[in-house]
């Protein structure tokens, strides 16, 4: 037998291969994807809310930290003061009032800040928080070097945890102030 060569222009080609009944059905045309955007107005609304909510949201964030900026240069200022005293420079324990008082002068009325002094002042500082100010800060800025040098290490811990706490935790206006 001969072997014969299929080519495309045959009629033999152009029979449908497989079912028969099969040669008529076409695919099924599928809807476009549903978006994920809202498609409603009021969804629109909602999505402005949001953002606005957000805008809003991240500006107040804003204005505390920026705010709050003196609470931070204090606790540096402390920090700096911590490691001098530390490294044996306790001269600088007498700066540790004057730093108390420079925060307070940002953020109390300096009417209010300058006039105290003594009693005045320690009772002031005490309104403005909720922990007991140390013993040793009342006459720390009036102390000679040796009474510097005699401090304890258990009163320089009190007094730098009570500095860092009253930084971080004063109330910015009390009673009198509002």
């Amino acid at each position: 037998m001969s072997e014969r060569h299929w080519r495309k222009d045959d009629t033999e080609s152009s029979m449908p291969f497989g079912n028969d009944w099969l040669t008529n059905i076409h695919e099924i045309i599928l809807p476009e994807p549903i978006s994920s955007w809202p498609q409603g107005v009021g969804w629109w609304a909602l999505l402005i809310l949001i953002g606005a909510c957000g805008l809003r949201w991240a500006w107040l964030q804003y204005r505390h930290w920026k705010a709050n900026a003196y609470r931070r240069a204090g606790i540096e200022r402390l920090g700096q003061l911590r490691e001098q005293i530390e490294s044996g420079q306790t001269q600088c324990l007498a700066q540790l009032p004057e730093l108390v008082r420079q925060v307070a002068l940002c953020v109390y009325p300096r009417r209010r800040v300058v006039t105290l002094s003594g009693r005045e002042w320690l009772d002031f500082l005490e309104r403005s928080t909720d922990r007991s100010i140390p013993d040793i800060l009342q006459n720390l800025a009036y102390c000679s070097e040796q009474q510097l040098r005699e401090v304890g290490e258990n009163q320089k811990q009190q007094l730098f945890d009570w500095i860092a706490y009253w930084i971080e935790t004063h109330d910015a206006m009390y009673e009198a102030d509002r």
